[in-house]
């Protein structure tokens, strides 16, 4: 074959620059600085240092209105080795296995085959047409490339960054610019918000509110590169940092870490199949403070696959690009957990192979979700809110799976503030098991917590937020109340501990009548009713007797 035909050729350029990762590119203007003496150049967009681009070419020929003819091996590839590659390849030979040269390969390039192409031309490539190993107003440009198509790849990534390698064919007739689009796992993280008294379980989200001892549901998602499959051995490993007032327990069945790989059903929806082995477990408490704010003492949980293509999944189930890599687990609220708008923040990482080469390892940015919880405040006072008097006792209670849970009691009698710490959204019911002496006690006291916080920090500004809490005062039967002397709740959203507060005034009961006075008139008055109910009862007996 001596000459391909325009639309053949034109099919190759778009499939490439489709799956190979870089955005169809479009003609530059001549004052790129790149053109000189029918010599062009590839401005790849990423401002970011640290990268190495390199360009081989690997198919040239003569060209003419944007099309090559004539195709031959390029100056860039050892044409005989990567021939002979090629039909030894097990996903590819049958596609080459009649192919003779170079443009035998060329006709037979599709958008199924594109990209292990890619992969196999690069280690067979011999000296690069050109590089470049710094950005220029936010731009790569490889210059002084002769018309051909050109395997095109970033030799050298920054370190300690999300970054990945990556393996482009592209085809070069004029001044091209790109964007950059390396293909990297992307790593989520998201919590479960659960009310105990209704019930109701929120969908996954980026913030929700608990009260102490909750085990708490957390989801982390990864995902996978495109280019999957060119790598041997791929590790893949989560770091998931919790801090001071979350506790894991690695021994409970209930639980501890749990791993899936997720792929999509006929009908389009998720099915989760169980990874049994193949993956460590390891969960590290942060005795000395190392970790710094705001997880200082906490701990830090790692899922760790030193090859995720030997792992062993449930029936034989594949790991592909496509799959979603998921690691359920549960977490407990303690008492360490912070009260108020800070909140108790959790984060993850995602540390992976970039290099199907070559070991390597790039680390995502970290995902991170926030638990909220709050304060009750009781302040207790007898006639007026300028007189705080002690000897109250009270328990606060929550609704819990249709049954009153005692939260916290208070049986002292020597505090005048009251104090109920870590406290979520749901019902509640406050008790006043004694009052002071000579005062009231007050009737019991229910009333219903709705919490509001970010569901998803991506469409809200970015940030992790208690908003507001509101009080609803209730029946013992859950329904609210509207009168005006109503019980009245205020809430501090401005403070760091965020808290609710409520004032409980008592007043002094009804007491018996005085010696003397009015007193002894009524005395006097049924003692002498009980005398003549008497005469007339003996009277009334007599006369039956006659």
């Amino acid at each position: 074959m001596k000459k391909l035909s325009k639309a053949l050729l034109g099919l190759i350029a778009a499939v490439a620059m489709l799956f190979t990762g870089l955005a169809t590119g479009t003609a530059a203007v001549a004052d790129t600085g790149g053109q000189t003496n029918n010599t062009y150049s590839i401005t790849i967009k990423n401002g970011t240092e640290g990268y190495t681009y390199e360009a081989y070419q690997v198919f040239k020929g003569d060209l003419s209105d944007s099309t090559l003819s004539n195709i031959q091996w390029g100056d860039g590839v050892n044409g005989t080795e990567l021939l002979a590659a090629l039909k030894d390849d097990e996903t590819l030979k049958d596609t080459f296995k009649n192919a003779k040269d170079a443009a035998d390969v060329a006709a037979k390039l599709s958008s199924d085959n594109v990209q292990k192409f890619a992969e196999i031309v690069s280690d067979h490539v011999t000296a690069a047409q050109s590089s470049v190993d710094s950005p220029t107003n936010g731009k790569y440009v490889i210059s002084n490339l002769a018309a051909g198509y050109y395997l095109v790849k970033n030799t050298k990534v920054p370190t300690g960054v999300d970054a990945a390698y990556s393996k482009l064919i592209i085809k070069v007739t004029d001044n091209v610019e790109a964007e950059s689009k390396m293909d990297k796992p992307k790593v989520t993280k998201k919590v479960k918000d659960v009310n105990d008294s209704t019930g109701a379980v929120s969908d996954w989200q980026d913030t929700a509110d608990h009260d102490i001892n909750d085990w708490i549901d957390y989801k982390l998602d990864g995902t996978l590169p495109a280019d999957y499959d060119a790598y041997n051995t791929y590790s893949y490993t989560f770091t998931d940092t919790l801090s001071e007032g979350l506790t894991y327990d690695g021994n409970n069945e209930s639980h501890k870490v749990k791993v899936y790989v997720v792929n999509k059903g006929a009908d389009g929806k998720e099915v989760e199949t169980a990874i049994t082995d193949g993956y460590t477990v390891d969960a590290v408490k942060d005795d000395d403070g190392k970790l710094g704010a705001p997880y200082e003492n906490g701990t830090t949980l790692t899922v760790a696959f030193a090859d995720l293509k030997s792992a062993t999944v449930d029936g034989g189930v594949k790991i592909t690009k496509d799959s979603i890599i998921r690691v359920t687990y549960q977490a407990q609220l303690n008492d360490h957990a912070k009260v108020g708008s800070t909140g108790n923040p959790n984060e993850v990482t995602l540390t992976y192979s970039n290099n199907p080469t070559k070991e390597g390892t790039g680390t995502t940015a970290p995902d991170k979700v926030t638990v909220f919880t709050f304060t009750l405040n009781v302040n207790k006072y007898v006639d007026s809110v300028s007189n705080k008097k002690p000897g109250a006792k009270f328990t606060l209670s929550k609704l819990k799976d249709g049954n009153w849970t005692e939260v916290k009691k208070y049986d002292s009698g020597t505090e005048t503030t009251f104090e109920f710490k870590r406290l979520d959204d749901g019902c509640y019911k406050l008790v006043e098991d004694a009052a002071p002496a000579g005062y009231n006690r007050m009737a019991d006291l229910y009333f219903t917590v709705a919490a509001t916080h970010t569901v998803d920090q991506e469409n809200d500004g970015g940030n992790l937020e208690l908003k507001s809490l509101t009080i609803t005062v209730t029946d013992a039967s859950g329904t609210e109340l509207t009168s005006t002397d109503i019980q009245k709740f205020t809430t501090d959203m401005t403070s760091a501990t965020v808290n609710i507060s409520t004032d409980i005034i008592n007043h002094k009961g009804s007491t018996l009548p005085s010696t003397g006075g009015m007193g002894t008139v009524i005395l006097y008055a049924a003692g002498g009713m009980c005398l003549l109910a008497a005469g007339l009862w003996f009277g009334l007996r007599r006369r039956t007797a006659r």
